[in-house]
């Protein structure tokens, strides 16, 4: 199952929006790159993300138990296997049969 796919959580859709000194809105998200992974809390990921001119936060939270369970298999995966992806690749890989266990 995919993050956008996941009744059990939401997640940050377009996290590169207008910075001061930008002329455009950044919106393709395969130009933002994972840098670093953040638990914020235990229903909370902070992923910071950079395009080739900013830094940029998203977030993927939980909203129930379910998806509590989720972030810790989604946290695992995004620090061993995605550093260095894109955010359009992290909202398309399919976490498998263990995620959105409904």
């Amino acid at each position: 199952m995919t993050i956008p796919d996941n009744k059990s959580l939401k997640y940050t859709k377009n996290p590169c929006g207008w910075y001061k000194g930008m002329d455009k809105l950044e919106t393709d998200k395969s130009k933002m790159y994972l840098i670093s992974i953040e638990r914020q809390d235990k229903n909370k990921l902070l992923l910071r993300l950079k395009t080739k001119n900013i830094e940029c936060l998203a977030s993927v939270e939980a909203i129930d138990a379910i998806g509590t369970q989720d972030l810790d298999l989604i946290e695992n995966e995004l620090k061993n296997n995605f550093i260095g992806h894109s955010y359009k690749e992290i909202l398309n890989y399919d976490f498998g049969p263990k995620a959105g266990r409904l």
